[in-house]
């Protein structure tokens, strides 16, 4: 009895010291190829599968609400354009969701990160939620707000000054990496890092970590 009592101050401990090790970010380098390799595979995926699940769909909606009844001089493809743009980033979001949900759940990770063997965490340590590692830190802050801010700029200024402004803030956020401590904006908007893994795993592996965080 009194070394089962032992052993088990043993264990905590370990988790307590473990908890207490400083994450060592990951290198700029390795979030870089890690990030590319993640949309690579997901543009393959698109690529691939759009066309069969969707592109007849997409075809007729855009002849319906943008071309048919219309003369030809009546014609203005800017928001069928916008409209096809809107469709495709929407399809190209969830499947970057549904292949990195996962490894994100589980591990902290995307595809890429795993290659590279690093992982995004809360700031504490713990593994994120999906929500907050998939669609919090990359598809809202990457992808949806900069929508919105196009669609309004575009409709209340110009398509030239929805593009520059997209642009500036996506640059912007790519080179927020080499800022002090090299969070992106993402990360600090989602209150995440990205460390490499550690050498060695947390008793109950990276799941427990989330388990001990919530009291499990």
């Amino acid at each position: 009895m009194w070394g089962m009592v032992c052993l088990d101050d043993v264990m905590k401990s370990d988790s307590r010291r473990e908890k207490m090790l400083p994450l060592e970010p990951a290198s700029r380098f390795k979030r870089w190829i890690a990030h590319s390799i993640d949309l690579f595979l997901v543009s393959i995926i698109v690529r691939v599968s759009f066309p069969f699940l969707g592109k007849n769909i997409l075809s007729k909606l855009v002849f319906r609400l943008f071309v048919e009844g219309k003369r030809l001089r009546e014609l203005n493809l800017e928001p069928a354009v916008l409209f096809i743009s809107v469709v495709l980033l929407v399809y190209t979001m969830i499947v970057y969701a549904l292949c990195n949900s996962a490894l994100m759940r589980r591990r902290g990770q995307t595809v890429g990160k795993w290659l590279f063997n690093i992982r995004v965490v809360n700031l504490d340590g713990t593994l994120p939620s999906v929500y907050t590692g998939i669609w919090k830190r990359e598809l809202c802050f990457s992808c949806i707000f900069p929508l919105i801010a196009g669609v309004l700029l575009w409709q209340l200024v110009s398509l030239d000054a929805a593009k520059l402004v997209v642009g500036l803030y996506s640059l912007i956020d790519a080179l927020s990496i080499f800022s002090e401590g090299g969070r992106c904006l993402h990360d600090r908007f989602a209150k995440t890092m990205v460390c490499r893994m550690p050498s060695v795993e947390p008793p109950g592996g990276l799941q427990g970590e989330r388990d001990a965080a919530a009291g499990v």
